[in-house]
């Protein structure tokens, strides 16, 4: 592992199933590249409350972006 480098992820937001909003794969990889997704879910970690929208606007393509999470997925 390089300098610096940590396989570790210390996540303090959580979805409202208590899981981690942020995902590390590949974590002990060798590329110099991070790729991130946002939006890859419809999920809005709890201390976030609702944002203030509805629900038929968080569960729509407004709030997120059906498929980026597989496609990151399929890229990493």
């Amino acid at each position: 592992m390089r300098p610096g480098r940590s396989d570790s992820l210390s996540a303090q937001s959580f979805d409202s199933n208590g899981l981690p909003v942020v995902e590390v794969m590949h974590a002990s990889g060798l590329s110099e590249i991070v790729l991130g997704c946002e939006h890859a879910s419809a999920e809005i970690p709890k201390h976030f409350e609702d944002l203030g929208l509805g629900a038929d606007v968080t569960h729509s393509h407004i709030a997120w972006d059906p498929g980026a999470g597989e496609t990151a997925e399929q890229l990493a």
